[in-house]
């Protein structure tokens, strides 16, 4: 072997050493491969053969160019007896050399292959002796592979092939480091720098370096690279010319070997998780200066903290000259302590400082205060990116992962401007109002878990006003602090939207919101328009909203900006969030004009299941085959869910009941639903049906009792982990 690696180590950010490749997504790893080379080839294995009339010495098995012999260059020539003791050793010149032949100038002796003998061709200096000939020009090729499948230099974000050139090793002098210089596009990865350092030779006289290589671990761009089994290992490729400037015939060195990996909110790619996020960011300001506290629960030991961007414009990062660390502006983990962390900056100048301000623990709680600076260039970049190419991820480092504190989309907080003030403010629509309109004005509404809402408003806009952005949410609000985190958000850019030569924004925008309802429910997009009964011509002229959400309830999914206050169960179930004292939910409208912010909030109750005392309910599940009760659900089999309400005290108001039946998988999606208001649309993979027609069958079994019947398919849903049935019957929307 003409090229041999004698080990491998990795240190973390932390200063912790391993034999193996181990980190998460944005972790930096310094990686310390130790080589040895010498240009030799021996007869043992591998019977030469001597053509004294030509001094040719043939290698059947082992190629004199891949080895590294070239013409020109003085060979020390070793024979051997059979117990390897040295007959004799002479120097010769290489004439001529091809893979299978090389011609000496002189060939005094050759070995006795009866007896034993064999001899060893080294390639030494020009200057005698028998030390070892130094390779020159070495490329170093680095990159991110599967562990599932053989590596390969080819980047998994982009194709590229991130390469590192070294000139000049074979005047390298002991202790002397070279720095790679970047070849070609650098997007393949994210490499800070690759270096060479001339060690002493072997005891047995081999070169010997060492390659030093600083990588951050490219997984920030995709969270399927992690799936199941799978990871990211390193692979590293070395191609080692004999002679400087020799474009073919480099000898290769290789490293492949499988790693422990994981993306972010893992523990690594094999490991059991030892930490979670207590509380997360709700928002992060590329605008501004803006002050946050993050709660971790783990380890206090390898604490750390990291940053990047996320770009999804392809021009943007793919296949140009810059590396990732520069396009993502990446901190990468970096020791956790108060200290200014500075990203890189992108070609733009753009860049951010994380500046930790404290960092104290109680018990196994840690909690990080510091504050996010953009700079200017950064801000610019951010209001020219596209809606949607703003995702920034932003984590802690604890124990074995690195835990999530923000995923999600920068946004830019404009200066508070005043209210909003609503010419309309009907409020919220519940699943019985399926319309996308409606007068009137109310504040405040309750309704219960699971329930479709939607929020419907009008207000006025100046006509040439200079309005930039109209943005709704749901958010959680704590009237006493202030404080507030985000669960659903919609932006609409109302910039460069046609205006009309009064000055009128020609809105008629609509956004996709909800996507687990009926395709005969209305409330499923967003919508934006001009309300031409409000205007108020010359001054103003109208516009509504129509904002629709569902109550949500997914419990097993977690809410990663919550308040620690709502530690431990900081997950998608919104009830527990007006659950609290001082804490409520609310929709929040936000109009952005002359750079300036105007609110309107209105505030919505979400009651949890079983809300009202006051009714009794039931749900029972029937076999069409024989019509009897059943406790368990037998799979592929058509059944019928029958919900029981019966009223406690007064009568059911008839004309005015409605209600519905959902089924989900447990913990899991999709959520299917029939309804006595929407009707079924006919969707042959929704596991509920009517018994006939469009509708839920209701049945008033007397004036304290009604019953609401459907058909259940359980071959069109999973049942391996359970499912959850929910029935909802209201009057108006004053019943659960």
């Amino acid at each position: 072997m003409p090229i041999q690696v004698l080990n491998t180590n990795f240190i973390d950010f932390n200063s912790n050493g391993t034999t193996f490749y181990k980190s998460n997504a944005g972790d930096p790893t310094f990686i310390f491969v130790n080589i040895q080379s010498i240009i030799r080839i021996s007869s043992v294995n591998n019977p030469m053969t001597f053509d004294p009339s030509l001094n040719i010495v043939s290698s059947p098995t082992i190629s004199w160019i891949e080895e590294g012999f070239r013409i020109g260059d003085i060979c020390s020539a070793t024979l051997y007896s059979s117990a390897g003791v040295i007959i004799s050793n002479w120097n010769t010149n290489v004439t001529y050399v091809d893979d299978l032949n090389c011609e000496f100038s002189t060939m005094p002796s050759w070995y006795d292959i009866a007896s034993g003998e064999f001899i060893v061709f080294i390639a030494i200096n020009s200057g005698g002796g028998t030390t070892p000939r130094t390779r020159d020009d070495m490329d170093i090729l680095v990159n991110h592979a599967l562990n599932t499948v053989q590596g390969n230099q080819f980047s998994l974000i982009d194709g590229e092939v991130s390469t590192y050139s070294f000139t000049g090793v074979k005047t390298m002098t002991v202790g002397q480091i070279l720095t790679g210089v970047a070849v070609g596009n650098q997007s393949g990865q994210f490499i800070e720098s690759v270096k060479l350092t001339r060690n002493a030779d072997t005891s047995n006289g081999w070169n010997e370096h060492t390659i030093t290589m600083e990588v951050i671990n490219s997984g920030a761009y995709d969270e399927a690279w992690f799936n199941f089994a799978t990871c990211l290992k390193l692979y590293v490729k070395g191609l080692w010319a004999s002679i400087s400037g020799e474009p073919y015939d480099r000898t290769e060195f290789i490293l492949d070997d499988d790693a422990n990996t994981g993306w972010f909110n893992e523990a690594h790619n094999t490991s059991v998780l030892n930490s979670s996020l207590v509380q997360g960011l709700g928002e992060l300001d590329y605008c501004q200066t803006t002050s946050h506290t993050i709660q971790v629960d783990g380890p206090i030991t390898d604490l750390g903290i990291g940053g990047c961007y996320i770009s999804t414009d392809d021009a943007y990062y793919r296949n140009v000259p810059q590396s990732q660390i520069v396009s993502t502006m990446i901190v990468p983990t970096r020791p956790l302590a108060v200290n200014n962390y500075i990203s890189a900056q992108n070609l733009s100048g753009a860049g951010y400082n994380i500046q930790v301000t404290n960092v104290s623990t109680v018990g196994t709680i840690t909690t990080i205060e510091f504050n996010f600076i953009p700079n200017l260039a950064f801000n610019t970049f951010m209001s020219s990116a596209s809606a949607g190419d703003r995702l920034f991820y932003l984590w802690v480092k604890c124990g074995n992962s690195n835990l999530l504190a923000f995923a999600d989309q920068l946004t830019c907080a404009p200066p508070v401007g005043g209210p909003l003030p609503m010419v309309s403010n009907y409020g919220f629509l519940d699943h019985s109002q399926n319309v996308t309109d409606i007068v009137g004005d109310k504040l405040g509404d309750s309704a219960d878990t699971e329930d479709d809402i939607a929020f419907y408003g009008q207000f006025r806009l100046n006509y040439n006003g200079n309005y930039t952005n109209f943005n709704a949410k749901i958010e959680a609000f704590n009237s006493l602090t202030n404080d507030s985190f985000t669960l659903q958000e919609t932006n609409f850019s109302l910039a460069g939207l046609p205006v009309s030569g009064v000055g009128q924004i020609q809105l008629n925008e609509t956004q996709g919101i909800v996507s687990i309802l009926p395709t005969t429910s209305v409330k499923h997009n967003a919508i934006l328009k001009l309300e031409p009964t409000a205007d108020l011509f010359p001054s103003d002229y109208g516009v509504s909203i129509y904002y629709p959400f569902v109550l949500n309830w997914r419990y097993w999914l977690t809410q990663l900006n919550a308040s620690s206050d709502f530690y431990p169960t900081q997950d998608k179930n919104w009830e527990q969030y007006d659950n609290m004292v001082d804490w409520q939910l609310r929709l929040k409208l936000s109009l952005i004009k002359d750079g300036l912010a105007y609110t309107h909030t209105n505030q919505i109750i979400d009651n949890p299941y079983n809300n009202d005392n006051d009714i009794s309910s039931s749900i029972k599940m029937i076999r069409t085959v024989d019509n009897s009760y059943i406790n368990i659900i037998p799979s592929g089999e058509l059944m019928i869910i029958e919900s029981t309400h019966i009223i406690q005290s007064g009568t059911w108001q008839q004309a005015n009941v409605w209600g519905m039946i959902t089924i989900e998988p447990k913990e899991s999606s999709r959520r299917w639903l029939v309804s006595t208001i929407v009707p079924f649309d006919n969707d042959t993979s929704n596991p509920l049906t009517p018994i006939t027609g469009l509708y839920v069958l209701l049945n008033f079994v007397s004036s304290t009792e009604v019953i609401m019947t459907c058909y259940f398919d359980s071959s069109k849903i999973d049942l391996s982990n359970g499912v959850k049935i929910t029935a909802k019957i209201k009057e108006n929307c004053d019943r659960l």
